[in-house]
């Protein structure tokens, strides 16, 4: 491809956290081109990253490193305001990219003026495997209101930054950057701010970027006391969003919906605190509260919200802990055995809650080619084992619970259990 001397068309932007494990890999996938930009920023690793890779050899390899460990969101920021392409792409330290595919879509690229982002398709270890039953339904360009409408339609949620690429000019014109102090579900608050504010975007439906699924990562525990907190100051900054303006009804309904389940994921990991947490918890309530939050309670149908927002002691918390408890039990009885489907922290919670209720688990089911192997003492097994035990097992009394918030992902495990003659009336949803 030709191009101007030192016109860079894509910035790839890389934050890096002990990564020498997968950074090799992940830069292999880069193509070695001129009109490339790489930038990692090195998260203050316990090894410096530049003396890992001083002597790989790709174009416009810059290598930035932070003072201190910021999380990724803010290396990301550090990376946009030092990004030289006219497009910016973020690719995590352990995934990699489809290096013929992204020489591809630059040739697209390189004279756009008019589109804002560029979504592409991704493939991922964990269900669903790719995004590309809902790409290929789309035009190939589009505006923000077919793409919300199908947003909305579809149910599904584009919360992560994968396989996105982003103009420039449009970030910085927009001030759309990463949020401080949240290291868990930046992507969310970003993705939302792009969605209602972006004109024009184009669809380009092969695969550029591959996630893996990676033991240890940030993403793999969001389970943890930080995460938690993570997720009620990123719910805040939704709420505080959703109150800025009026917005048209296909964009109230995007925002109803990450508030909704950032609400729901902070109710459920109460279950997990204990009582010094729960009083750190209540002091980050105290610190957001504002009057106005109860307008949203008007709008967006949440349970125990007005008390949740208004909680002063620790026996407050615990009201809404067991009032989760008493849903779940009202919403599932009792049943005898039960399989959870989806490892998560949704899974996470819906095991206390049936431990508190006695309500054996056979076993956690999920996919992804992960380590451990265990969680709160529970086996994990794949869909296939799953399927060994039933067939075995005629007279097994079981149900199965599918802990996962998108319903799009609910109806594909659905489906593909009942494919397996597993009854429907066994299938429940937990979100």
């Amino acid at each position: 491809m030709k191009s101007k001397k030192n016109f860079i068309i894509l910035t790839i932007i890389i934050p890096a956290y002990n990564s020498e494990k997968f950074i090799f890999k992940c830069l292999k996938s880069i193509p070695n081109e001129d009109y490339i930009e790489t930038i990692i920023i090195d998260d203050f690793s316990n090894k410096n990253l530049k003396d890992q890779i001083i002597n790989y050899e790709l174009k416009n390899l810059k290598i930035f490193r932070n003072n201190v460990n910021l999380g990724p969101g803010i290396s990301r920021n550090k990376g946009i305001k030092n990004a030289k392409g006219k497009f910016i792409l973020f690719l995590d330290s352990d995934d990699y990219l489809n290096c013929k595919n992204i020489v591809e879509l630059i040739k697209l690229i390189k004279n756009d003026e008019i589109n804002d982002f560029y979504l592409c398709r991704y493939k991922k270890e964990t269900f669903p495997k790719d995004n590309n039953f809902f790409l290929k339904k789309l035009p190939k360009n589009l505006n923000k209101e077919i793409l919300i409408e199908s947003i909305v339609n579809k149910n599904y949620p584009i919360d992560e930054c994968w396989s996105i690429l982003f103009k420039k000019k449009f970030l910085i014109k927009k001030k759309n950057f990463f949020p401080k102090n949240i290291r868990v579900g930046e992507d969310e608050i970003f993705l939302a701010k792009i969605l209602i504010n972006f004109n024009k975007a184009s669809i380009f439906k092969k695969t550029i970027y591959y996630h893996q699924n990676i033991e240890g990562s940030l993403s793999s525990n969001l389970s943890n006391f930080n995460s938690h907190l993570d997720f009620i100051n990123l719910f805040y900054l939704f709420c505080n969003l959703y109150l800025k303006k009026n917005y048209k009804k296909n964009e109230s309904l995007i925002l109803h919906r990450y508030i909704n389940i950032l609400y729901s994921r902070i109710s459920l990991l109460l279950l997990l605190r204990n009582n010094n947490e729960l009083k750190k918890i209540l002091k980050l309530l105290e610190k957001n509260y504002n009057k106005n939050l109860i307008k949203i309670s008007n709008k967006i149908d949440l349970i125990n919200f007005k008390y949740f927002i208004k909680s002063k002691q620790v026996k407050d918390l615990k009201y809404i802990i067991n009032s989760n408890i008493r849903k779940f039990l009202i919403d599932f009885k009792k049943p005898k055995n039960l399989f959870i489907y989806c490892k998560g922290l949704l899974a996470k919670s819906v095991s206390i809650m049936c431990s508190k209720l006695n309500i054996r688990i056979l076993a956690i089911v999920d996919d992804s080619n992960e380590i451990n192997k265990k969680m709160f003492g529970h086996k994990i097994i794949g869909s296939e084992k799953l399927y060994k035990i039933i067939k075995s097992n005629k007279n097994l009394d079981f149900k199965i619970i599918i802990a996962n918030n998108r319903k799009i992902t609910y109806r594909k495990i659905r489906r593909s259990l009942v494919k397996k003659n597993i009854s429907s009336k066994k299938i429940m949803h937990f979100y």
